[in-house]
């Protein structure tokens, strides 16, 4: 399954064509985030040095994604 997420500037995402909707802040290398489908906030470290284009694997409880970045 392919979901796609806009990161807004000002702190705001969504996805699922706008069905999940949240806050997003970088903390040193981790993405946190908190959103109508989980309002507890999760943060995730990515790896350093990625730029648009590049892709890397992800797990999680929830299991493995590959994360693309556009």
């Amino acid at each position: 399954m392919s979901i796609d997420i806009s990161y807004k500037p000002d702190g705001t995402f969504t996805a699922m064509d706008g069905q999940i909707t949240g806050k997003w802040r970088i903390d040193g290398e981790k993405l946190c985030t908190s959103s109508n489908f989980k309002a507890e906030e999760e943060c995730t470290a990515y790896p350093v040095g990625k730029k648009s284009g590049d892709s890397f694997e992800m797990t999680s409880d929830q299991g493995t994604a590959t994360i693309k970045i556009k």
